[in-house]
């Protein structure tokens, strides 16, 4: 904090590219590199599987809404697939 603001931010860049993250505030200091690899493969999964199966379940609900058209299920796929496009993501 003893610099001036765009020196500071040099610095940040120059560490942020050797992978220098710093040190994390919590209880137990240690690096962010380190919470952050520790996270990583779960969030990878839970990506990985609730993708493939947002596309397994949209993938079925449109094979079922293309052969029924004007059916129970096409009307409330649509119903649903609209309400939540529309819905802002805050």
């Amino acid at each position: 904090m003893d610099k001036q603001l765009h020196e500071q931010f040099i610095i940040y860049l120059n560490n942020l590219f050797k992978g220098d993250l710093g040190v994390s505030l919590s209880r137990y200091p240690i690096l962010v590199i380190e919470v952050l690899m520790y996270g990583l493969p779960w969030t990878i999964l839970l990506v990985g599987f609730s993708t493939f199966l947002a596309v397994l379940i949209r993938t079925v609900l449109s094979i079922i809404s293309g052969w029924r058209r004007e059916g129970k299920i096409n009307m409330t796929s649509l119903i649903v697939a609209n309400a939540t496009y529309s819905t802002p993501v805050f």
